[in-house]
């Protein structure tokens, strides 16, 4: 009996172990995704599986900026008569999507008027998506604009802290998800001149997250 008691007690000790375990080894870009899952920003698979190690399209990373910026409902409402981009008809399923994100300057696509919905979008244009949105684009230019005045901006604000890429890389699931956590909680940029006085000026009260997440 006194065995048995013990190989009970083991039993439990070794499965609150492994439990912990899990629960430690979570990388950051599992709970990034997890955050952004409970925020409906990003979505896993019918099984619930967050699928980090994927990579996602150029489509895909239009509908999480749209998301971020609380325009989702007016981006599935939007009736697309003439798409914006030459090989996107007007019944795609991101076309709504994408004629939001043209119009917000998030997103501008190729010199030959495509956009290449389905290509897998690089981590260049995963930052320069982030920064657009936040308000950080004109300062991006002022650094010498896309890639490298992206990658500049991102790297000062600590959106990329900690993640190895290569800026022409298909970017990953888990990758994406930390980097659209941290735009989430970014203090926002605004045009505070005009005219001959055009300043920009950060407003460490506004995020995305406490304008278009409040719970």
């Amino acid at each position: 009996m006194k065995l048995r008691k013990k190989l009970l007690i083991l039993t439990v000790i070794m499965t609150l172990l492994g439990t912990m375990l899990v629960f430690a080894e979570k990388s950051p870009q599992h709970l990034a995704a997890e955050e952004l899952v409970s925020l409906s920003v990003l979505a896993g698979n019918d099984a619930g599986e967050l699928l980090l190690d994927q990579t996602v399209t150029r489509a895909e990373m239009v509908v999480i900026v749209c998301r971020l910026l609380a325009l989702e409902d007016t981006a599935v409402k939007n009736v697309v008569t003439a798409s914006v981009f030459s090989d996107v008809p007007a019944n795609h399923w991101a076309a709504g999507y994408l004629d939001i994100a043209k119009s917000q300057g998030i997103v501008n696509g190729y010199p030959d008027g495509t956009f290449r919905p389905d290509g897998e979008v690089s981590y260049a244009e995963v930052l320069k998506m982030l920064t657009a949105a936040c308000g950080y684009l004109p300062k991006a230019e002022s650094f010498g604009g896309y890639p490298m005045g992206v990658m500049m901006v991102a790297a000062q604000n600590g959106i990329t802290n900690g993640i190895s890429f290569m800026q022409d890389a298909p970017a990953t699931r888990g990758d994406v998800a930390c980097f659209t956590l941290r735009t989430l909680d970014l203090p926002l940029l605004f045009q505070t001149g005009f005219g001959a006085s055009v300043e920009y000026q950060v407003d460490p009260e506004i995020t995305l997250r406490n304008r278009n997440f409040k719970r």
